[in-house]
């Protein structure tokens, strides 16, 4: 068993180190359960649970509305600063703080789009559903408005 812990401890440390959110999503169920219930999870479980979630099947995170509720309320508020940026960018299109105030501004909307995609990568399906016709039409707004930002300012 304690070879399960430190194998799960070690997969954990690397999957934080390289960034890779899917692999922590998965493995994170099996240190609790491997430290919780010694003898219940073997070194194969851990393996199996990491080949699962590099073939892209993550382990979800979030099983009701309360679970991810902290999430949207997140993405609604870079949403909202992500809006008033390109607005903010529009107002500068004749200006020389235009690629500056464009550049914040699509950054912004790419951090918004990057919570909203790992927010749906984290739910079940039929809560996918849900969020994608609460919100998805906001992402794409987003995403549209960004766009025009590229045809008001010719460098």
């Amino acid at each position: 068993m304690q070879a399960t812990r430190l194998l799960a401890r070690t997969l954990l440390q690397q999957a934080v180190h390289q960034s890779r959110p899917s692999m922590l999503c998965s493995l994170r169920p099996i240190w609790n359960v491997a430290r919780d219930n010694p003898g219940v999870v073997g070194v194969r479980s851990v393996r199996t649970e990491l080949r699962l979630t590099e073939a892209g099947h993550p382990f979800r995170a979030y099983a009701t509305e309360a679970d991810y509720q902290k999430e949207i309320d997140v993405i609604n508020s870079k949403f909202t600063e992500a809006r008033d940026e390109i607005e903010d960018a529009a107002e500068d299109a004749e200006t020389v703080y235009f690629n500056e105030s464009a550049e914040g501004a699509r950054e912004l909307v790419q951090e918004t789009l990057d919570l909203w995609k790992d927010l749906l990568g984290k739910v079940d399906e039929d809560i996918k559903g849900k969020l994608q016709r609460s919100m998805g039409l906001k992402m794409e707004q987003l995403k549209a408005e960004v766009k025009q930002l590229d045809h008001l300012h010719d460098d």
